[in-house]
């Protein structure tokens, strides 16, 4: 079997039949962008130390912020054949060292130009620019080809979507660069947290939060609206920890 290509990023404009195609390593790694879409809030995390704090103050705990990592690591075992996979939204790199040593192309793609600045910064040793480069975009409106990546994980992003509407929008578009797989954390609905979270604000006890966590079955109807299936779902520890990924993957064999 032939050596696979992957094909090259498009312009930001993100003009599919008429934009030019820039080679990799020819284009800027860190491109502008229009004004915020109104269904993003990126609130303190646009201020310029935000991406630093991210990676510095975030977490409670090593174990804690390990934890993604390490699933994403075996899950991506699991599915071999990930030659270039997309980062969205890549944050403050957290998980920049595990994807890069699973593909040979990384691209990360954020709104915040302070948490791109901080991924691109993670780590000691980065990858040559002909093999990573940093995007700023909208996760709705993402500035690729079709099936350009062989994977797309979004991780930490799903329950800040209020709406269904803006859950499929964002998954349809994840479906549309993605050659093969989407792999995605959500909050779920039936794990304690979300539920001891749920009756605490019945009660008047905590106020309502506008991040949301959906049941497993209002995860697949929505993967289906994007022609999408999941083929896995993961969690550690289940029921007692809320955030949960799910491997998906097209639903028909030409999406």
């Amino acid at each position: 079997m032939g050596r696979q290509s992957y094909p090259s990023l498009t312009s930001i404009a993100r003009n599919k039949c008429t934009a030019p195609r820039v080679p990799l390593q020819n284009r800027d790694p860190v491109q502008p962008s229009p004004p915020e879409p109104p269904h993003l809030r990126l609130g303190s995390w646009s201020k310029p130390q935000s991406g630093r704090h991210y990676r510095s103050g975030r977490w409670r705990s090593l174990r804690r912020e390990q934890r993604d990592p390490e699933l994403l690591r075996a899950l991506l075992a699991k599915h071999s054949g990930v030659g270039s996979v997309l980062d969205v939204p890549c944050g403050s790199g957290r998980l920049r060292g595990v994807l890069q040593a699973a593909s040979p192309r990384y691209v990360g793609v954020d709104y915040s130009e302070a948490m791109l600045q901080a991924s691109r910064a993670a780590g000691s040793d980065p990858a040559p620019v002909d093999r990573s480069a940093w995007i700023r975009a909208d996760i709705a409106a993402l500035p690729f080809g079709d099936r350009s990546f062989d994977a797309v994980v979004v991780c930490r992003l799903l329950h800040h979507f209020g709406s269904t509407a803006q859950l499929e929008a964002a998954l349809r578009e994840c479906a549309r660069v993605a050659r093969k797989l989407v792999i995605a954390s959500f909050w779920d609905r039936s794990s304690i947290p979300a539920q001891r979270k749920l009756l605490r604000c019945k009660l008047g006890l905590a106020n309502s939060d506008t991040r949301v966590a959906r049941s497993r079955d209002q995860i697949q109807n929505a993967l289906s609206a994007a022609n999408l299936r999941a083929i896995e779902f993961q969690a550690r520890p289940r029921f007692l920890s809320q955030q949960t990924f799910f491997v998906a993957e097209h639903s028909s064999s030409n999406p």
